[in-house]
């Protein structure tokens, strides 16, 4: 099972990937335009591309409220149990545990802000 950072993750690069494929799209449907191309069927799959693109941003925005609910209740998880208690050693470890040792973050997506 992924951990709320995992799917948060997972969930930004779909996104991301929807996005740059997006553009690709609208690039291709330009040329043809220029070469005296219909357009009608490539606009379609832009209609549908976008529609889903919309779903994939909406998953983003629930991974990450999820993800800060999590550092949330580590927080005051902390506070209680006050100075010197590591509460994120066991959800590291069992994250640790799915997945491989190096970040799987890809390099064009930046860290996500604290708070967003």
């Amino acid at each position: 099972m992924l951990s709320e950072f995992d799917a948060l993750l997972k969930a930004q690069t779909h996104a991301h990937e929807g996005r740059v494929r997006i553009s690709r799209q609208r690039a291709l449907i330009d040329k043809m335009r220029q070469h005296g191309y219909s357009t009608k069927l490539a606009e379609e799959l832009l209609a549908w591309m976008e529609d889903t693109q919309l779903m994939f941003e909406e998953h983003v925005v629930e991974k990450r409220q999820l993800a800060s609910q999590r550092l949330e209740r580590a927080a005051l998880l902390a506070a209680r149990l006050g100075p010197g208690v590591d509460t994120a050693a066991p959800a590291v470890a069992a994250s640790a545990a799915h997945s491989p040792a190096k970040s799987r973050r890809p390099p064009f997506l930046p860290a996500c802000p604290a708070g967003s």
